[in-house]
């Protein structure tokens, strides 16, 4: 969630983000269905006109409320384009989240905040809430539903802090790299408190990876940090579950 663009739409969306940050701490009344009018199916300008900074704080104070009474209808008051679109994406994205409500995605313009990215938020949280796969599938996006498929065993057994439900996936690809990535991090956090050993790497499915998992903690073991820099710093080292406890345990030479 081009190019030409790249520049405008980072900003714009990072102004949509620092308002919702502010209103986070805000109680929000959260209506169940948006109106018809928040549908937006407009083409932005690709660049709007400087606002002076007092305009521009104005601008903010305006629609501030208008976001935290969930109030879609009162963001067409908002006279400039490019703040009317983030006071709707605002409101719209509340929604979503709180209510866990995948249509209200279809509300967000797709230009400042991405409908696949609102659906990812949403299912992320719905599917471990229920802790049902088959959510996945009302996603409207095809990659969205894919990559909410492809997570589910891993965030549920990390919620469950159960490597065995990896098994319950039908994909054997699938279950070997959620096994590995739980004991991966497993052996990232060991590596963090210092309870690292060379039992720590049995657990891992993948034979190649548990003996880069034993020859980097021999390594650490035998006091020798430029050999391990030099494994740590290969193709292999940084490319699997090894990487992150690689930066952890060079970190601490």
């Amino acid at each position: 969630m081009r190019l030409p663009f790249l520049y405008t739409l980072v900003g714009l969306l990072l102004l949509g983000i620092a308002i919702m940050a502010i209103l986070i701490k805000q109680q929000y009344a959260v209506q169940s269905v948006l109106p018809d009018i928040a549908k937006q199916d407009v083409v932005l300008p690709v660049t709007y006109p400087p606002i002076p900074p007092e305009e521009e704080h104005k601008l903010q104070e305006q629609i501030a409320p208008l976001i935290a009474a969930g109030d879609v209808a009162a963001c067409e008051q908002v006279k400039n384009a490019m703040y009317k679109v983030v006071c709707i994406n605002n409101i719209a994205l509340n929604v979503a989240t709180k209510t866990s409500d995948l249509s209200q995605c279809q509300y967000l313009d797709d230009v400042l905040v991405s409908r696949e990215s609102c659906e990812q938020q949403v299912l992320a949280t719905l599917v471990m809430e229920k802790e049902d796969i088959t959510l996945c599938k009302s996603a409207t996006s095809p990659s969205v539903v894919a990559e909410c498929e492809n997570s589910f065993y891993n965030a549920l057994a990390r919620k469950k802090q159960d490597p065995s439900i990896c098994e319950r996936d039908s994909n054997s690809d699938r279950v070997n790299s959620c096994i590995n990535n739980y004991h991966g991090e497993a052996i990232l956090m060991a590596a963090m408190t210092g309870a690292i050993t060379t039992s720590t790497c049995a657990d891992l499915r993948d034979e190649t990876l548990k003996s880069q998992c034993d020859n980097t903690l021999a390594l650490l073991a035998s006091g020798e940090p430029e050999e391990l820099a030099r494994v740590c710093g290969t193709e292999a080292g940084v490319a699997t579950v090894m990487g992150p406890v690689c930066m952890m345990l060079l970190g601490g030479q």
